[in-house]
């Protein structure tokens, strides 16, 4: 049997006991780091690029979704998982924009955070690099909203708001 590499995900939310519960939750199976912030978390992603980053889309100055933007800009095969504490359609709907590989709203429970993020990753491309007989290259996925998760995402979205969902350009 082969053991694939502990996926790294970056935490990034500005309250210190969602960055703890997210580490100690998810310390189990990956390896975490967390920042309580955007700028934090782009110098953090610069220095080690994450398989994953779970951010939260309200924070104070730079938000998860710019700093989210940022990070996927530099280093295209990031996956992106979102969550929220807030019913902000508008938001929400950026999130699909950005093509992110999961959303989750707060509060959730260990067991739906694990599947999340773990579905986040086989959504991106730490399990294929890790799963598939030759390594892919890193840099060359687009995270636009034509992915098939986008377009999920979106549907799922719109069930829970209870509007038809749109087409993301």
């Amino acid at each position: 049997m082969t053991v694939l590499p502990k996926a790294r995900i970056l935490v990034v939310d500005d309250e210190a006991s969602i960055r703890e519960l997210c580490s100690r939750i998810l310390s189990r199976a990956y390896t975490v780091a967390v920042a309580g912030d955007g700028p934090t978390a782009l110098a953090m992603a610069r220095a080690q690029v994450p398989d994953l980053v779970l951010t939260d889309i309200r924070m104070p100055g730079i938000s998860g979704l710019e700093a989210a933007r940022q990070i996927i800009s530099e280093a295209p095969d990031v996956s992106v998982v979102v969550m929220t504490g807030f019913n902000d359609f508008d938001n929400l709907r950026e999130t699909v924009k950005l093509g992110v590989n999961g959303f989750i709203m707060k509060p959730f429970t260990p067991d739906d955070l694990l599947k999340t993020v773990g579905e986040g990753l086989r959504k991106g491309l730490h399990f294929k690099r890790n799963t598939s007989p030759s390594p892919s290259k890193r840099g060359g996925t687009s995270l636009g909203s034509s992915r098939p998760q986008a377009r999920s995402l979106a549907a799922s979205i719109a069930i829970c708001f209870g509007s038809s969902p749109r087409k993301a350009r």
